[in-house]
């Protein structure tokens, strides 16, 4: 989403603090593309709690095509995300992509819950749509919208295909076991760890 806070103190090791600005200023650098300069993603800065409607009509948003969520954390990924659907950021069509989505105990914690929630508050009917679907989805090959060559970069993509409606679907009723492996790693549970498929 690019627009949590970035302006983070300097972890162990890092010989300089890495502002907003100059994020900003890299990501622009190594998107060379004309097209992609032409029409340059918006950063807005602060965290995801600070964020209103004002930032929307401000910066002049429009609903997104693909909201990439990489913010770990339950409360940071519902904010995020519920700034968007609040206002209007989210479409039928929209994809949304999680990158932590098994480092938490699945359904109740984590991006995962976020995202149930948010379903449940918007009346969101999402499709998983790439990554990891289920557990036929996480076997390398061809799928109907792309071709999984590595089971480890398999994270979850789910396109919005309703809004507003009575009912809520997540798009995920059974988490695949890869998910859960990796999940229960996260959570300490050795004997997962090491069951987890070798790269």
């Amino acid at each position: 989403t690019g627009t949590g806070s970035v302006d983070c103190e300097p972890k162990e090791g890092n010989a300089k603090r890495v502002t907003f600005e100059e994020q900003v200023e890299y990501l622009m650098m190594r998107w060379e593309l004309p097209d992609l300069r032409q029409n340059a993603p918006h950063f807005v800065k602060g965290f995801y709690d600070q964020l209103t409607a004002v930032a929307a009509v401000e910066h002049d948003l429009q609903p997104a095509l693909y909201i990439d969520i990489d913010c770990d954390l339950y409360i940071s990924t519902f904010q995020a995300l519920d700034f968007m659907f609040s206002n209007c950021l989210v479409a039928v069509g929209t994809l949304i992509g999680y990158d932590d989505w098994c480092l938490t105990e699945l359904g109740t914690a984590g991006e995962s819950k976020a995202h149930a929630d948010i379903a449940q508050k918007y009346g969101v009917w999402f499709e998983c749509v790439a990554g990891m679907c289920s557990n036929e989805s996480m076997q390398k090959g061809e799928k109907p919208y792309y071709e999984l060559m590595n089971a480890k970069l398999a994270k979850p993509v789910f396109m919005v295909k309703a809004i507003g409606q009575a009912t809520h679907r997540t798009g995920m009723d059974v988490f695949p076991d890869v998910c859960v492996g990796i999940s229960k790693k996260w959570q300490g549970d050795a004997e997962a760890r090491d069951a987890l498929p070798k790269a």
